[in-house]
């Protein structure tokens, strides 16, 4: 987390946390108020789930 933070499923991070997650985890993150700007590394596609991921995912396969 590189400034604000935001809560999921795995709990709360702030400026300075690092979250590491494989396929098993849903991420479904809520920004703070103040919102929050991260840093995202991934080794794979990702996967929307919900109404807006049947538009999305077309675009993220690769």
């Amino acid at each position: 987390m590189l400034d604000g933070g935001f809560t999921d499923d795995l709990g709360q991070f702030a400026r300075g946390d690092l979250s590491v997650a494989d396929d098993s985890v849903r991420h479904r993150p809520v920004a703070d108020e103040e919102g929050c700007l991260c840093l995202a590394v991934t080794d794979a596609p990702l996967h929307f789930t919900g109404a807006l991921g049947l538009i999305l995912n077309p675009f993220v396969k690769f």
